[in-house]
């Protein structure tokens, strides 16, 4: 454990979350990925796996999981693989509304398409990003995000328009402290006014980079700020100041350990070099030249290794030498032509990247647009079926309302004595009952259907089980059936719609006890199980065959045993109680065999079943 991941490594310890667990090992990576990518990626890997746990998911922690692990591939070179997390990390943000998240992933976004040279994309992202930085008052990213974009501009040789980006992140930077970094602006200011030739500019705001790298304490930057002053006083033939400012920067740079094959110090030395050679000093710059080659070889900078033979070549040709400088000149040719495939080769790579990318953001896209276009569909197709059953349901009641008042006008005026009227008379009254009880079964369930039928409330669950076996009591005893309640949930509470949840239980009771014969028993039980809470209705009753139990909740779905067909029923009990159950976030489901009883289970996700803080 070193002192600089010791916090982290106690902070992941000590979680007593999940979620807490995913946050600090994204933590811990984020620090250690900078000298171990490998092992950053190995703790995301931990983290990823506890963010994605479908019984406790953690979107935003899966979505900085997603960044970090981006930026590692990123680092790696593994662009194609880090542009799809990105792009997942982005959804995620967006979809929970955290806009610091999506402002990092724009970040991340614009360095991956600048490094695979789609600088348009890369653009669009870092402005994106400025815009979100603004929004949320991230003054930090306020000022990195337009240095960024001064750089992009930059890279792509366009300086002119990287100059009031640099001012807007200078203007930010001024008066907060953060000297490190203005010093950073200061100092792209510096490269890029030597690159449009303004050499008193460059001076300028490369020894206000300097000054604030040294007020911050920050040798290797004083460093790099003097190596860009250097090659400022290199491109204006100053080379005795160039010298003094070179070989200051190289001291400052090895404060740092050995960095003779850093980038940085290949092109300091390379400007040593030059500095000797404008001053005709050819056996220093022989030497100072053949020994940056020597390292810009062992650091596989390619750029420094063919600029080192362009330089060697105009040296020998100035001693008179010309067949070393044909040599160099030959493998100047040779080292350029090299870069040049090779950026080639790259430039391909990248647009196959930028290609499947592509096509995999278009088929995502067309993908979410089929579920939006699903999603409207089936909400018109909701409220179509919503209002078709209410106003055939209303339709139909009316005119079985005047039969049910025509029966019991023709009742009052039949005899006493004629039977067998009043036994038709009867009969039609029932029928109504049923049509009735079935268009109310019809709307309670296009409602539920379309999700506008609960009203949840906290509830404890023991009362409602009690309840439902004492109003079940009667029928049972009438039955000579034992109706007995297991359940020791203590004071467990359910979310749900009290009247529907009853019905849904009443429904279930009711059918054990219809279709157990008499001496049988029913039982209502509960148990918490894993992350559920389970609520079986089992009976000793006639049981049902294999065939019909796939059918169960289907709606108007009859059992066709005998037993079953003497009990009458709409076909819509189950199909309600399924509709139910499921819009409070449950399941429910059967098992049973003829002859062998039945058990109804009603499953319950515990973020619905909660136990109440003490």
């Amino acid at each position: 454990m070193s002192e600089s991941t010791q916090p982290y490594e106690q902070r992941i310890e000590q979680a007593s979350t999940a979620a807490e667990r995913v946050d600090a090992l994204n933590a811990l990576a984020n620090v250690i990925r900078r000298t171990d990518v490998h092992g950053a990626l190995r703790v995301l890997e931990q983290a990823s796996a506890l963010a994605r746990d479908p019984s406790q998911p953690y979107p935003r922690g899966l979505a900085d999981n997603l960044l970090a692990i981006s930026r590692c591939n990123n680092s790696i070179g593994q662009n194609e693989v880090a542009l799809a997390q990105a792009a997942e990390a982005m959804s995620i943000y967006q979809r929970t509304n955290q806009p610091s998240g999506q402002l990092a992933t724009h970040e991340v976004l614009g360095n991956l398409y600048n490094t695979l040279g789609e600088h348009s994309a890369a653009l669009g992202h870092l402005v994106q990003g400025l815009a979100l930085a603004e929004q949320c008052g991230d003054h930090y990213r306020q000022v990195m995000m337009p240095l960024r974009i001064g750089m992009l501009y930059s890279d792509r040789r366009q300086y002119a328009e990287a100059f009031p980006y640099y001012d807007q992140a200078l203007a930010l930077c001024q008066g907060t402290g953060d000297l490190d970094t203005e010093a950073r602006i200061l100092n792209s200011y510096c490269v890029d006014s030597t690159n449009v030739g303004d050499y008193a500019r460059a001076l300028e705001y490369g020894l206000r980079s300097q000054q604030r790298f040294e007020a911050a304490g920050n040798l290797y930057g004083q460093g790099v700020a003097l190596g860009s002053i250097g090659e400022a006083h290199v491109a204006a033939g100053q080379y005795a100041e160039a010298l003094v400012a070179l070989q200051r920067a190289i001291e400052l740079l090895k404060t740092r350990g050995d960095v003779q094959t850093s980038y940085e110090a290949v092109c300091i030395n390379y400007q040593i070099g030059v500095a000797y050679l404008g001053r005709r000093e050819l056996d220093l710059a022989l030497r100072q030249l053949q020994e940056t080659l020597a390292h810009a070889r062992a650091g596989q900078i390619r750029t420094m290794e063919y600029q080192c033979h362009e330089r060697l070549a105009e040296l020998f040709e100035l001693r008179g030498d010309l067949r070393q400088a044909l040599e160099h000149y030959r493998q100047f040719h040779a080292a350029h032509a090299q870069m040049f495939n090779e950026a080639s080769d790259d430039k391909l790579k990248n647009l196959e990247v930028l290609h499947r990318t592509r096509q995999a953001q278009a088929e995502a896209e067309r993908q979410r647009q089929l579920r939006e276009d699903d999603r409207r569909y089936f909400e018109q197709l909701a409220l179509l079926q919503h209002n078709f059953f209410s106003t055939t349901t209303h339709d139909l009641k009316n005119p079985l309302n005047t039969l049910h008042i025509g029966i019991e006008l023709l009742e009052l005026q039949t005899p006493p004595g004629d039977g067998d009227t009043h036994e038709i008379l009867a009969g039609m009254r029932r029928g109504i009952g049923r049509m009735s009880d079935l268009i109310a079964d019809i709307l309670d369930l296009a409602k539920l259907e379309t999700g506008r039928a609960l009203d949840i409330q906290p509830l404890a669950l023991a009362p409602v089980l009690r309840a439902t076996m004492h109003d079940h009591q009667l029928a049972a005893g009438q039955k000579q059936l034992d109706l007995e309640l297991q359940a020791d949930l203590g004071d467990a509470i359910v979310e749900c719609d009290l009247a529907q949840f009853r019905r849904a239980l009443d429904n279930l009771v009711g059918n054990a006890i219809k279709y157990t014969p008499a001496g049988g028993r029913v039982v209502i039980a509960a148990e918490r199980a894993a992350s559920d809470l389970i609520i079986t209705i089992a009976d000793t009753g006639v049981g049902i065959s294999a065939q019909d139990l796939p059918h169960l909740f289907e709606r108007f779905y009859r059992v066709r045993d005998a037993e079953y067909l003497r009990v009458e029923g709409t076909g819509l009990g189950l199909a309600i109680v399924k509709a139910i159950v499921e819009q409070h976030g449950g399941a429910v489901w059967a098992e049973s065999a003829p002859g062998r009883g039945s058990a109804f289970h009603v499953r319950m996700p515990l973020s619905l079943a909660l136990a109440p803080v003490a």
